[in-house]
């Protein structure tokens, strides 16, 4: 009784229910995108990544040493994932972090092991000495990249091209300037910018006197809110096949 009393009452401070619309849109979107990609993945297993799975599966059975994996940032996080669930599954792994290995690290890899390295975009400036001390002493290097015509890509013995997919639950930073940039025009643009060429997401998330903590918190909810509704505006836009468009569709 006490919980549902409790979550009665989170649901009264939602402006409206903006914060549930909006977490709501988010859930949908990022699992559809989380499903959309594995299909993808199932269907380039089949195609550009099977010569290249087949060929890590067989090295890595081979040898005599360990896998090292290696990675920065996210890409990091999921090296650490392999490298534990292949220790737990039988086949002696370790992670190193990119930047360690720099400074020391690399005299652990000898060439009985084989290197994983990961790198959405293949040119990872951290993996540099990594990809360069595999080179020299021979040690095979298995590169996971999205870019195949980069150094990593060029680089390794055994590449795993990654297909070009949707990335979900990427940092709003992140994903608001590269994804949303074409219709940044529709963009509301709250109360709470105070300096010329500042973003919505930078306004809302800056120490401001005028707005208590709570205030900025419901800003950036309003604020995502409202761009959720404009993105499936400029998606029916998009759609459209109708000339002129329609007066809704015009920027601001």
């Amino acid at each position: 009784m006490e919980s549902s009393n409790r979550a009665g009452s989170y649901a009264a401070q939602d402006d409206g229910g903006q914060v549930v619309e909006a977490a709501h849109f988010s859930a949908i979107r990022s699992v559809r995108t989380e499903a959309e990609a594995l299909l993808i993945l199932a269907r380039a297993l089949d195609h550009e990544l099977k010569a290249g799975f087949g060929a890590a599966v067989a090295a890595i059975h081979d040898i005599p040493g360990r896998v090292i994996v290696s990675g920065i940032g996210k890409s990091g996080h999921i090296g650490r994932k392999i490298a534990s669930t292949l220790a737990s599954t039988g086949t002696p792994s370790s992670f190193i972090h990119p930047s360690e290995a720099s400074h020391g690290d690399l005299g652990m890899i000898t060439s009985q092991d084989i290197v994983i390295a990961l790198s959405w975009s293949g040119e990872t400036t951290e993996l540099g000495d990594l990809i360069s001390f595999s080179r020299r002493f021979a040690v095979t290097l298995i590169g996971m990249t999205s870019n195949p015509a980069s150094t990593l890509g060029q680089a390794a013995d055994i590449l795993l091209p990654l297909p070009l997919v949707k990335e979900a639950g990427v940092p709003v930073e992140a994903s608001v300037e590269a994804i949303l940039r074409p219709i940044w025009p529709l963009l509301p643009m709250p109360d709470t910018i105070t300096r010329p060429g500042m973003s919505w997401i930078a306004a809302t998330a800056a120490p401001n006197p005028a707005f208590s903590s709570l205030s900025r918190a419901r800003a950036s909810v309003r604020s995502a809110s409202a761009s959720v509704r404009t993105l499936r505006m400029a998606e029916k836009c998009a759609a459209s096949t109708t000339w002129p468009a329609p007066p809704s569709c015009a920027a601001s």
